[in-house]
């Protein structure tokens, strides 16, 4: 199993510092979120990159992605415990842009995260002056979870994979359950159509 790590790091004295972990199933094709992590300011930030690359390791993970908040700091932070810093090629908007996909094909499994799906609620699309859109946080929001986990789930897809349609997962997850031979005790995997947001937000779905 091949995990893929995200993380949005903060000084600690205003945005929360989060991470991500996830992974795709290769059985089904689903793109799995497996870890989040979220500290709240006030914090240290030496402690929570420790505690972070802590959590890391327990998955053999060493090598995080992030954006180039105070680049030079984050990076040497997490090379004394042991982890790979890169900066991401992509923006926040550029990473939602590319997850939105994956939530409108049912690729995604997400964890029962109350902060992470309000967050995900409350991203809007908005249009620039050049036409450019832009998708963020709305009015008082805040996007630092949502950001690690879309950017998790973005790495976790990988340039080989072509799109699955939903219905086709859907014919997995059947055949899978059919194959153990007990149609009264099949457990789907949730798809979270409930949790995304409304046609008026993030996308027209």
């Amino acid at each position: 199993m091949h995990y893929f790590a995200f993380a949005d790091p903060s000084g600690g004295r205003q945005d929360a510092f989060t991470l991500a972990l996830a992974h795709r199933d290769e059985q089904d094709g689903l793109i799995v979120l497996d870890l989040l992590k979220r500290s709240l300011p006030p914090f240290n930030p030496a402690e929570v990159v420790a505690e972070f690359a802590g959590a890391m390791k327990e998955y053999r993970v060493y090598e995080v992605v992030g954006d180039r908040y105070s680049a030079e700091w984050v990076v040497s932070a997490f090379r004394e415990n042991g982890i790979t810093y890169k900066t991401s090629d992509k923006d926040r908007s550029q990473i939602f842009q590319e997850a939105l996909p994956l939530f409108t094909r049912g690729q995604v499994e997400l964890l029962d995260d109350k902060v992470l799906l309000s967050e995900l609620r409350g991203l809007e699309r908005r249009t620039r002056p050049m036409g450019r859109d832009m998708i963020t946080h709305g009015p008082g929001g805040n996007d630092d979870l949502a950001n690690s986990a879309c950017g998790a789930l973005v790495l976790a897809v990988g340039k080989d994979m072509g799109p699955v349609e939903y219905e086709s997962l859907e014919r997995r997850r059947f055949a899978r359950n059919d194959w153990d031979h007990h149609p009264t005790r099949m457990k789907d995997r949730p798809d979270h159509r409930e949790d995304l947001p409304s046609r008026r937000r993030w996308g027209s779905f």
